[in-house]
C-alpha cells in the first residue's frame, strides 16, 4: 500500500527502492557509485494520481483524519 501512496505522490510515476548513493573506505572517499534511481513511469495516468492525492489531503483537512495534520505540512491519509 505505501507504494501506491508513493505513486499518487509522484503524479503516477513509482520510484523503485534504493539502499543508498555511494559506498565509501575508511576515510569516507568514494569507492563505488550506485547507478541513477530507476522510476516506472505511467503506473497510472497523472490526472488520476492527482485527483487521488487531492481526496487524500480532503481527508486530513476536512475529514476524519483531522488528527493527522500537522502544523505547516501537507499531510494525505
Amino acid at each position: 500500500m505505501a507504494r501506491v501512496v508513493l505513486a499518487v505522490g509522484n503524479h503516477g510515476n513509482l520510484p523503485l527502492p534504493s539502499l543508498g548513493e555511494t559506498v565509501g573506505d575508511a576515510q569516507g572517499k568514494p569507492i563505488q557509485q550506485a547507478p541513477a534511481r530507476q522510476v516506472v513511469k505511467g503506473l497510472m495516468k497523472p490526472a488520476t494520481a492527482d485527483l487521488v492525492r487531492g481526496m487524500m489531503i480532503t481527508v486530513v483537512t476536512a475529514g476524519s483524519g483531522k488528527p493527522a495534520a500537522v502544523s505547516g505540512l501537507t499531510v494525505g491519509g
